[in-house]
Protein backbone atom coordinates (compact mmCIF):
# COMPACT_ATOMS: atom_id res chain seq x y z
CA UNK A 1 0.00 0.00 0.00
CA UNK A 2 0.88 3.12 -0.77
CA UNK A 3 0.82 6.57 1.43
CA UNK A 4 1.30 10.17 0.19
CA UNK A 5 2.65 12.81 2.21
CA UNK A 6 4.65 16.57 2.34
CA UNK A 7 7.99 16.14 4.77
CA UNK A 8 5.96 17.48 7.62
CA UNK A 9 3.59 14.31 7.43
CA UNK A 10 6.16 12.24 6.37
CA UNK A 11 7.92 11.89 9.61
CA UNK A 12 4.37 11.48 11.74
CA UNK A 13 3.64 8.27 9.16
CA UNK A 14 7.35 7.11 9.82
CA UNK A 15 6.77 7.69 13.87
CA UNK A 16 3.61 5.15 13.63
CA UNK A 17 5.24 2.77 11.06
CA UNK A 18 8.52 1.82 13.28
CA UNK A 19 5.70 0.48 16.16
CA UNK A 20 3.84 -1.36 13.40
CA UNK A 21 6.70 -3.77 11.70
CA UNK A 22 3.94 -5.58 9.85
CA UNK A 23 3.25 -2.31 7.99
CA UNK A 24 3.67 -2.61 4.59
CA UNK A 25 3.77 0.66 3.40
CA UNK A 26 5.20 3.05 0.46
CA UNK A 27 5.63 6.69 1.77
CA UNK A 28 5.68 8.79 -1.21
CA UNK A 29 5.96 12.56 -2.22
CA UNK A 30 2.57 13.41 -3.56
CA UNK A 31 1.58 14.06 -7.17
CA UNK A 32 -0.62 14.94 -9.10
CA UNK A 33 -2.11 11.65 -9.98
CA UNK A 34 -1.50 10.47 -6.39
CA UNK A 35 -4.77 9.94 -5.40
CA UNK A 36 -5.52 6.05 -6.50
CA UNK A 37 -8.05 3.24 -5.13
CA UNK A 38 -7.13 2.69 -1.06
CA UNK A 39 -4.32 5.29 -0.68
CA UNK A 40 -4.09 8.17 1.80
CA UNK A 41 -2.57 11.40 1.02
CA UNK A 42 -1.59 13.71 4.55
CA UNK A 43 -0.53 17.27 4.36
CA UNK A 44 0.12 19.59 7.26
CA UNK A 45 -0.28 23.50 6.43
CA UNK A 46 0.61 25.87 9.07
CA UNK A 47 -1.79 24.95 11.94
CA UNK A 48 -4.05 22.86 9.88
CA UNK A 49 -3.56 19.46 8.70
CA UNK A 50 -5.19 17.52 5.89
CA UNK A 51 -5.88 13.71 5.12
CA UNK A 52 -7.56 12.97 1.30
CA UNK A 53 -8.59 9.16 1.19
CA UNK A 54 -8.98 7.94 -2.18
CA UNK A 55 -11.96 4.94 -1.84
CA UNK A 56 -12.92 3.41 -4.70
CA UNK A 57 -11.97 2.85 -7.97
CA UNK A 58 -14.54 5.35 -9.31
CA UNK A 59 -12.38 7.98 -7.69
CA UNK A 60 -14.33 8.83 -4.88
CA UNK A 61 -12.56 10.97 -2.34
CA UNK A 62 -12.81 12.04 1.37
CA UNK A 63 -11.10 15.17 2.58
CA UNK A 64 -10.54 15.62 6.08
CA UNK A 65 -9.13 18.79 7.54
CA UNK A 66 -7.68 18.62 11.20
CA UNK A 67 -6.77 21.28 14.01
CA UNK A 68 -5.44 19.42 16.08
CA UNK A 69 -1.77 16.96 16.13
CA UNK A 70 -3.98 14.11 17.68
CA UNK A 71 -6.95 13.82 15.53
CA UNK A 72 -4.63 13.94 12.49
CA UNK A 73 -1.88 11.10 13.91
CA UNK A 74 -5.24 8.76 15.25
CA UNK A 75 -6.46 8.77 11.36
CA UNK A 76 -3.52 8.06 9.83
CA UNK A 77 -2.79 5.33 12.87
CA UNK A 78 -6.77 4.06 11.96
CA UNK A 79 -5.80 3.79 8.23
CA UNK A 80 -3.09 1.81 8.55
CA UNK A 81 -3.83 -0.33 11.76
CA UNK A 82 -7.70 -0.97 9.46
CA UNK A 83 -5.07 -2.10 6.70
CA UNK A 84 -2.76 -4.53 9.07
CA UNK A 85 -6.49 -5.84 10.46
CA UNK A 86 -7.89 -6.28 7.47
CA UNK A 87 -4.52 -8.83 6.06
CA UNK A 88 -4.69 -10.28 9.34
CA UNK A 89 -8.64 -11.06 9.67
CA UNK A 90 -8.39 -12.66 5.97
CA UNK A 91 -5.42 -14.64 6.65
CA UNK A 92 -7.15 -15.95 9.97
CA UNK A 93 -10.80 -16.67 8.08
CA UNK A 94 -9.83 -20.49 6.89
CA UNK A 95 -8.80 -21.15 10.88
CA UNK A 96 -12.11 -19.64 12.56
CA UNK A 97 -15.50 -20.92 13.59
CA UNK A 98 -17.83 -19.85 10.56
CA UNK A 99 -20.80 -19.14 12.73
CA UNK A 100 -18.10 -16.22 14.58
CA UNK A 101 -18.73 -12.83 13.20
CA UNK A 102 -15.59 -11.61 11.37
CA UNK A 103 -15.63 -8.44 12.63
CA UNK A 104 -15.01 -9.85 16.26
CA UNK A 105 -11.38 -10.92 14.80
CA UNK A 106 -10.47 -7.62 13.13
CA UNK A 107 -11.63 -5.61 15.73
CA UNK A 108 -9.63 -7.65 18.55
CA UNK A 109 -6.68 -7.56 15.91
CA UNK A 110 -7.38 -3.31 15.49
CA UNK A 111 -7.32 -3.52 19.62
CA UNK A 112 -4.21 -4.98 20.31
CA UNK A 113 -2.65 -2.74 17.28
CA UNK A 114 -3.53 0.33 19.16
CA UNK A 115 -2.45 -0.41 22.27
CA UNK A 116 0.90 0.19 21.08
CA UNK A 117 0.27 3.53 20.97
CA UNK A 118 -1.12 4.35 24.49
CA UNK A 119 -4.07 3.88 26.47
CA UNK A 120 -5.58 7.16 25.06
CA UNK A 121 -5.69 5.71 21.82
CA UNK A 122 -6.62 2.41 22.08
CA UNK A 123 -9.66 3.53 24.92
CA UNK A 124 -10.85 5.64 21.82
CA UNK A 125 -10.88 2.70 19.41
CA UNK A 126 -12.60 0.60 21.83
CA UNK A 127 -15.16 3.33 22.23
CA UNK A 128 -15.76 3.32 18.59
CA UNK A 129 -15.90 -0.55 18.28
CA UNK A 130 -18.52 -0.42 20.96
CA UNK A 131 -20.92 1.94 19.18
CA UNK A 132 -20.50 -0.25 16.34
CA UNK A 133 -21.12 -3.64 17.75
CA UNK A 134 -23.97 -1.53 19.55
CA UNK A 135 -25.50 -0.20 16.70
CA UNK A 136 -25.10 -3.47 14.24
CA UNK A 137 -24.77 -6.22 17.17
CA UNK A 138 -24.52 -9.21 14.24
CA UNK A 139 -23.75 -9.65 10.53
Amino acid sequence: MVIYADKRSKEIIELILQKLPEADFDIKSPEADSCIHDTLSASVCGDHAYIVECYDERGGVTVKEFNNYDDFFYEILSFVISCISIEYERSERLNRDKSTDFRRLYFNKEIELFKRFGDNYSSRKEKEIAEILMKYPKI
